[in-house]
């Protein structure tokens, strides 16, 4: 084995456990869907969540009609506002029957 090959292998050594440390301590910094706030109250389920830097989503759940709305919520000082931004039937969607969730049912704006 020449000085190459050393340099070579050394280097892919290095760079393999450079990666592995990346993977480890990125595990701690990944993004995580977590709930903010949950309410049940009635017929409906809200729950909220970061899914921007600055924006909220909020999951609304229609208990008896099975329909869950998906509202995204802008943070921006005077510019705040919320968006509907998806429409889904979750009996449907669980039954087996119609799309599967293939599709999605977008909010027409």
């Amino acid at each position: 084995m020449d000085r190459i090959q050393l340099a070579c292998i050394s280097l892919f050594a290095s760079a393999a456990v450079l990666l592995a440390l990346v993977f480890v301590l990125a595990q701690d910094r990944l993004p995580q869907a977590q709930a903010e706030v949950v309410a049940s109250r009635d017929d409906y389920t809200m729950a909220t969540a970061r899914t921007r830097l600055t924006e909220d989503s909020l999951y609304l759940v229609d208990n008896v009609t099975g329909t869950l709305i998906i509202y995204d919520t802008v943070i921006a000082g005077a510019n705040s506002r919320v968006d509907p931004v998806y429409v889904e039937n979750l009996n449907r969607l669980f039954a087996g029957t119609g799309t599967g969730g293939r599709t999605r049912g977008r909010m027409q704006r």
